[in-house]
């Protein structure tokens, strides 16, 4: 939304082995954007997205940047960041602790347990039209919801979540593993998922079966940042 708060967040990040790729939502104007490719390590991202708020678009632009960074074979650490977001430590700081840590990915996820994993059913039980832009479809969700019976979960039984589970880092290994995941779910109609509201903070997925000790706590990442309203 706000370019100079990009380049802010830019700068104050800028380590000469940090590169950064920006997204430029379709619906508003590059133009006010261009002067960031004039930073060091600063590119755009050739394919934009529309975006929606709390929609599964976020997924959508999430992925296909990843897949595109994973072909160049040259980064260790994949992280998205909001243009809201600011970092507390110095980029020192991170680089030391990634450099530190390779082959391991840092995601916040809340116990099974938690109330809030409860709370975010309705995410993905309820019909939410975010996805889509026409007139009215708040009514028609409405009633969606009034006649249609609950939705399921359209791959896995267990879900993992948490409300800041969509800034996470990830290894190139771990990102590897996303894609492929969901390259073997391209037969599951995008009309399934894309009825999920706020699918990139809940539910984040991870298939047990190919979980081990990284995912662990002991991994959490000790590095803070700040989200600016």
């Amino acid at each position: 939304k706000d370019p100079d708060q990009i380049e802010r967040l830019v700068q104050s990040m800028y380590h000469e082995s940090f590169d950064f790729y920006i997204h430029v939502d379709l619906k508003f104007d590059l133009e006010p954007f261009k002067y960031l490719g004039d930073l060091p390590n600063v590119y755009f991202v050739p394919k934009r997205f529309i975006m929606t708020w709390a929609s599964y678009r976020f997924i959508e632009v999430l992925t296909s940047i990843m897949e595109d960074l994973l072909k160049m074979d040259c980064y260790d650490f994949i992280s998205p960041f909001s243009g809201q977001d600011y970092p507390l430590k110095s980029p020192n700081e991170i680089y030391d602790y990634y450099n530190q840590n390779k082959n391991k990915s840092f995601i916040t996820l809340v116990n099974q347990d938690s109330p809030w994993l409860e709370e975010c059913k309705t995410r993905y039980e309820k019909y939410h039209l975010t996805y889509f832009s026409f007139k009215g479809k708040d009514l028609i969700s409405k009633v969606m919801n009034s006649v249609l019976p609950k939705r399921k979960f359209p791959i896995y039984e267990k879900v993992y979540g948490g409300p800041r589970a969509t800034w996470l880092t990830l290894s190139s290994e771990a990102a590897k593993f996303v894609i492929d995941e969901i390259k073997k779910q391209k037969d599951i109609p995008v009309e399934k998922i894309a009825f999920h509201w706020w699918s990139h903070d809940a539910p984040t997925v991870i298939d047990d079966s190919n979980a081990d000790h990284r995912w662990s706590n002991k991994n959490r990442i000790e590095l803070f940042f700040i989200r600016i309203n």
